[in-house]
């Protein structure tokens, strides 16, 4: 998974970082408007694409983050399976690639 090159510059990490420290929807569309709708991530996404930024990652890697960042399910404070986590970040990367905020390979 790799973090759309435009994407991947200092003010856009910055901004990113303000809205998780925030607990704010970070608004991604604000620096690539690709449909003329306004694009919100979750914090909670945002900060699992954190490492994007650094380099591509794999499905694991984002997936194993994403349980360090929500082991357990918010509801009922039970902790998180390896496949829910699994259809979390890979729902998310799906709607962000459908706007080529990401792009995965194959």
């Amino acid at each position: 998974v790799h973090l759309h090159p435009q994407l991947n510059i200092l003010d856009v990490k910055q901004d990113m970082l303000k809205a998780i420290t925030e607990l704010q929807p970070f608004e991604i569309s604000r620096y690539l408007p690709v449909s003329g709708v306004q694009s919100l991530v979750d914090s909670a996404v945002a900060s699992c694409l954190l490492p994007l930024f650094d380099s591509p990652q794999s499905m694991p890697s984002l997936v194993e983050r994403w349980q360090r960042l929500r082991p357990v399910d918010p509801v009922t404070l039970e902790s998180i399976s390896d496949q829910k986590a699994f259809d979390t970040v890979k729902e998310a990367l799906m709607g962000l690639e459908n706007y080529g905020y990401v792009l995965v390979e194959g």
